[in-house]
């Protein structure tokens, strides 16, 4: 089998807290105008990833890596014990539930995954929207315990204003939400383990209250405010967004064109604007805003037109 790059398809959620800005702003298809998430690129059983046409098409993402091997991820990837990351676009027309990622330890331990570490770029933001991270100061169990019980614990939350290019990185262990009226890129471990603390009585589809996971929440929780920096990034050709053992983003604005080819670790390009064709010589993809494609280790790609995306990799 050749290796080759591949345009991916999303698998896509529809929470009961998603908005319409994928399908209308983000060319998303799916059989309903709501989406709260798309999983860009995933190996997670929870969401598998597909490529589109070509020799692949209709195949997941996971069933062309495990036949291709280490070669098509890269060194630094192979490194891990399972595919390190998970990328998704997330649209909020409600808050989500104030919840907390365990670490790797306590979560091989208790839901044989990953931990969640994971980073947060802006896209767009409502007037007002933000996010809210860690606690505005150090807190207990029992205060904690208290404050979901009366309804009270985003008050407890520190705020955080949001616009697009903001750039937030979230640690397992902090306590988190994002708030109503954003569209995100959201960059994490491959992991599905999120523990809810409260989720504003909401129910779900079929009339029940959502699984809150207070016990385990407060097992992994840091009870202190968010003590991470959010970077002042410069607005320049090449932005070092975030970087993580797990990944590393880059935003890129491209000119006319853009050449690189990554030897140690495979690389997800995600437009965020224009439009153009990406190639590895043989293959030729037509792209536009929303677009993802993934690029193996040490095949070099270029990409022509005007555009704007985000470079990720491990």
């Amino acid at each position: 089998m050749h290796i080759e790059l591949l345009k991916l398809v999303p698998a896509v959620k529809d929470y009961i807290w998603g908005g319409t800005n994928l399908v209308k702003y983000w060319n998303k298809k799916f059989n309903s105008e709501k989406i709260a998430e798309t999983w860009e690129l995933s190996l997670h059983p929870d969401g598998l990833s597909r490529v589109e046409g070509g020799d692949y098409g209709g195949k997941t993402l996971k069933e062309l890596l495990d036949q291709w091997g280490d070669e098509a991820i890269g060194k630094s990837a192979s490194l891990f014990p399972m595919f390190p990351m998970l990328i998704k676009l997330i649209d909020t027309k409600e808050l989500l539930s104030i919840q907390v990622h365990p670490d790797d330890d306590y979560a091989h331990k208790h839901e044989q995954q990953f931990g969640k570490n994971e980073a947060w770029y802006v896209l767009d933001a409502e007037e007002g929207a933000g996010v809210y991270l860690g606690f505005k100061t150090t807190v207990t169990k029992d205060q904690v315990r208290k404050s979901i019980k009366d309804g009270t614990l985003l008050e407890l939350l520190q705020f955080y204003p949001a616009k697009p290019g903001d750039v937030f990185y979230i640690p397992s262990g902090t306590v988190h939400t994002l708030g109503a009226g954003l569209t995100i890129v959201e960059i994490q471990q491959n992991s599905n383990v999120t523990y809810r603390l409260f989720d504003y009585n909401r129910t779900d589809k079929d009339g029940k209250p959502r699984e809150l996971h207070i016990d385990k929440a407060l097992d992994v929780a840091t009870l202190e405010p968010y003590n991470y920096e959010i970077p002042q990034l410069a607005d320049r050709a090449i932005r070092q967004l975030a970087t993580d053992r797990y990944f590393t983003v880059r935003e890129i604005n491209n000119n006319a064109i853009f050449k690189r080819q990554i030897d140690d670790s495979f690389c997800v390009i995600l437009f965020l604007e224009g439009a153009g064709e990406i190639t590895d010589g043989l293959n030729k993809h037509q792209f536009q805003k929303g677009d993802t494609f993934f690029v193996p280790a040490k095949i070099p790609f270029k990409i022509m037109g005007a555009s704007r995306f985000l470079e990720i990799f491990v």
